[in-house]
């Protein structure tokens, strides 16, 4: 047959080739392929003989196609040919066995790449689809708590100034004798001015040289009348409509401007007390002692003066001694620093009232009582 004819022809040409004169066994089968790129070192003419198959290979290395063709031996043939499952690794083996050169035109072809399911301008379409998304949520949100927020303050009550003005200066069920007691100031600020002690006191205070500061109540004149059988204590100072920094407070809604204006004339009011000034007719240093928001007046101009030096007491600089009324009470005991309360104030130390007075100024003046009023503001 003109098919076997050629077969043998080209088994003996491949022997002659190869230079081997050894007979092949009778039980042994020996198969001819055609090889390139896997050639064995003892192949001619780009042949190769083996007792398995023959394989043609197509693979990508470094993004080239590269196509292999060989022999491949019985013992691991089987492993060899199949094609692995894996994507990522691009390769694509044929073999083949039944006759000799079988894989000659052999051309076996990779399939194509699947596309990505997002390339690139998708991804980056997509990611900024999310971030717009997540950033209308997180505005909306906030636009939603501005909106409650601001209806609950418009909701929240204000404060009723008229049931403040009608309640009378003298509580129900309290008697004159009691309120006489609960004060020992001439009454300048809050108290009533009938104790002499403190008429005197104050008197004495305010004629002192050097004593006038527009943040110190202005003083006018003082005066006794009396008959006999009773006696008036007078004393005449500036009128100011606006009452004190306690009514003043409950009845205002300041803001940060004008709480302040108020925070600075106090203060500027204290350290004039505070102050000595030398000279030829100096001003002694004098603490208050009594210090509170019912004891400061409001000018029509929004700042303040400090009023009622009933209790005051004043440095005697040249024995460094500190001149103190005959008064047995100090002040109000709600604004009263911790050592005036458990008696460890050291009496004879100025500086020690001056602290009382800061501690005062800071827990009733320009604390709370300020603090309440900005939460008003809406």
């Amino acid at each position: 047959m003109p098919g076997r004819a050629s077969s043998k022809e080209a088994s003996e040409s491949g022997k002659e080739a190869s230079g081997s004169t050894a007979p092949a066994s009778s039980s042994e089968r020996i198969l001819w392929c055609h090889c390139y790129h896997h050639c064995p070192d003892d192949s001619a003419n780009n042949t190769c003989r083996t007792d398995g198959c023959c394989f043609t290979m197509v693979q990508e290395e470094g993004g080239a196609l590269v196509e292999k063709a060989g022999c491949l031996a019985l013992s691991g043939s089987e492993f060899q040919c199949r094609n692995t499952g894996n994507p990522l690794q691009r390769r694509l083996v044929e073999c083949c066995s039944d006759e000799d050169y079988c894989n000659k035109n052999v051309h076996p072809t990779l399939p194509p790449l699947k596309p990505p399911l997002y390339v690139d301008g998708k991804i980056h379409h997509m990611a900024l689809l999310v971030s717009v998304t997540v950033c209308s949520i997180i505005l909306a949100f906030i636009i939603v708590f501005c909106y409650f927020r601001y209806k609950r303050q418009r909701s929240r009550p204000r404060y009723n100034i008229g049931l403040e003005q009608d309640e009378s200066y003298i509580p129900s069920g309290e008697s004159l004798r009691e309120l006489i007691e609960q004060s020992q100031s001439s009454g300048s600020g809050s108290g009533l001015p009938l104790l002499e002690a403190s008429w005197f006191r104050e008197t004495e205070i305010y004629q002192t040289v050097l004593m006038r500061h527009e943040n110190i109540l202005g003083f006018i004149a003082a005066d006794i009348k009396g008959t006999g059988s009773w006696t008036q204590l007078y004393l005449i100072t500036d009128y100011h409509e606006n009452g004190s920094l306690y009514d003043y407070l409950k009845s205002t809604t300041l803001d940060n401007k004008a709480m302040l204006r108020l925070a600075y004339s106090s203060v500027s009011g204290l350290s004039h007390l505070h102050t000595e000034i030398f000279g030829t007719q100096g001003k002694p240093a004098i603490a208050h002692r009594d210090l509170k928001s019912k004891n400061i007046l409001v000018k029509t101009n929004g700042t303040c003066c400090i009023a009622d030096l009933g209790l005051a007491v004043k440095l005697i600089s040249d024995t460094n001694e500190v001149d103190i009324p005959p008064n047995t009470r100090v002040g109000t005991k709600r604004y009263m620093p911790p050592e005036v309360l458990d008696e460890t104030l050291n009496r004879s130390h100025f500086q020690s009232y001056i602290m009382a007075d800061m501690y005062r100024l800071r827990a009733d003046s320009l604390g709370d009582r300020t603090a309440l009023c900005l939460r008003r503001d809406p």
